[in-house]
């Protein structure tokens, strides 16, 4: 999981919008992840994914980006070893 350090919107109270990248994970499964769990946030997020890039972009409040980028943190880890 890469957190993008630097908001690529306006700065100020309103929306950001800020790029994140997964190691282990597909970005189509990292994007309905963060789907789901902002479901339960009190406010709207937009969650895309840069086909080009794998790139995440995700578009919401600053609470929201560190709700999620833990969200991601927890998520993205290799897959475990089969025990044989």
């Amino acid at each position: 999981f890469i957190d993008g350090t630097t908001a690529l919107a306006q700065s100020g109270a309103g929306p950001i919008i800020r790029p994140y990248s997964v190691q282990h994970k597909t970005p189509e499964e990292a994007a309905e992840l963060l789907r789901k769990r902002a479901a339960g946030l009190p406010e709207a997020i937009e969650v895309s994914v840069d086909p080009a890039t794998g790139t995440l972009l995700v578009r919401g409040s600053a609470a929201a980006q560190t709700f999620l980028a833990e969200t991601l943190k927890q998520f993205d880890h290799p897959p475990a070893p089969v025990a044989g």
